[in-house]
């Protein structure tokens, strides 16, 4: 059977497991997937699949490390079309164990956005964002629709069985349309720092220790993508799908302009922008609709741009999170998911330390399909 997914996606995070990958569709499906790396031909290998109620929106996976005895492939969570987060083990799941650990109903629209904290001892949390929904209230004459803005909430996962749900605080008071939350992200350094966009352009990122916002920025156009600098906390890149722009923001200055501002390609915005989390190198790599670059940050310089490769549109960039493979995917919207391996710098190049090298390998190697959907 051939994967297949154009929804959502996740690499597995536990160490030695970094060939599993983790497949939600549109046709309400998960898939648990295996990929040999070891061969250029060979293909993905499906180890499990689960059915779902809805179809999926996002995609998250925790190394679980305070569940490792009980869940040794950590645990995979789905943002579903019908508001609800459900959590699966996927050892489990390889074994033919289809039912979710537990599920929670809090959204009251579609789970748009979910993210597990990358920091160990605090992997058990995990940050969901929603899409806004319109009801009729009938306290009104005549009937009227009330737009509801996307929430956020967090989960912790302690108890797997029975997460507990809080909110990260009290928002700022908005006079702008209703908006859905379209990225969430935790701080790398900082374990109780959450950043949230939405699709009006706002930012806020939030302090859960004081339970409410520290800092906001508003940008023109939709947040695609949110991520936080693998090496110092205070730095978060924000990217917008009406924008070719990157912005780099320091919260430690003013919210007003960014510290690095970078121009990708003419034309479209930035459908996603990923911060790469290995070794010391600050790279990142950017997606347009037809078209992908990476940018060395010490630099300000495009080491990588590739344009003419394919022929599909981008919808997603995704760093494998382990740092001896060195791989990203990029997701499309017509639902193919490729391995840009010529874009990556080797594992000796980024341990030791220098600026790594980038060599253009044979076509055939360049890119592996994992799946394609009709």
């Amino acid at each position: 059977m051939d994967p297949r997914a154009n929804a959502a996606t996740a690499w597995s995070p536990v160490k030695d497991l970094g060939n599993l990958f983790a497949l939600g569709t549109t046709s309400s499906e998960l898939h648990l997937v295996s990929l040999d790396f070891s061969a250029v031909d060979a293909a993905p290998h499906v180890v499990g699949l689960v059915p779902t109620p809805a179809p999926f929106r996002t995609l998250a996976w925790s190394p679980a490390t305070k569940h490792a005895a009980a869940h040794p492939w950590g645990l995979v969570a789905g943002g579903l079309e019908d508001g609800t987060v459900s959590i699966w083990d996927p050892t489990q799941i390889s074994t033919g164990h289809i039912d979710a650990l537990s599920t929670v109903s809090k959204h009251k629209g579609a789970v748009t956005a979910l993210q597990f904290n990358p920091n160990k001892d605090s992997s058990h949390l995990l940050a969901s964002g929603g899409a806004y929904v319109s009801t009729t209230s009938l306290d009104l004459l005549p009937c009227s629709h009330v737009f509801r803005d996307g929430d956020v909430w967090i989960m912790s996962v302690n108890n797997v069985a029975a997460p507990g749900v809080f909110s990260p605080g009290t928002a700022l008071d908005s006079t702008s349309a209703p908006s859905e939350i379209t990225s969430v992200s935790w701080n790398t350094t900082a374990p109780y720092i959450l950043a949230t966009g939405d699709s009006s352009g706002h930012v806020t990122v939030w302090d859960l220790k004081q339970k409410k916002p520290c800092f906001n920025v508003s940008v023109y156009g939709a947040i695609s993508s949110l991520a936080w600098s693998p090496h110092e906390g205070f730095l978060l890149l924000t990217a917008t799908r009406q924008s070719p722009l990157v912005h780099i923001w320091d919260l430690r200055a003013s919210n007003s302009v960014p510290l690095v501002e970078l121009h990708g390609h003419h034309g479209g915005g930035i459908v996603s922008a990923a911060w790469c989390p290995h070794g010391s190198v600050h790279q990142l790599d950017e997606l347009t609709p037809d078209a992908f670059c990476d940018w060395k940050l010490t630099t300000l310089t495009s080491i990588d741009d590739d344009q003419a490769r394919h022929t599909w549109s981008f919808l997603k960039v995704l760093f494998e999170p382990d740092a001896r493979k060195q791989l990203l995917v990029h997701l499309g919207f017509d639902g193919a998911a490729d391995l840009p391996s010529a874009v990556l710098p080797s594992p000796s190049d980024v341990e030791s330390g220098p600026l790594p090298t980038f060599t253009a390998a044979s076509e055939a190697s360049i890119t592996r399909s994992l799946l394609v959907c009709p």
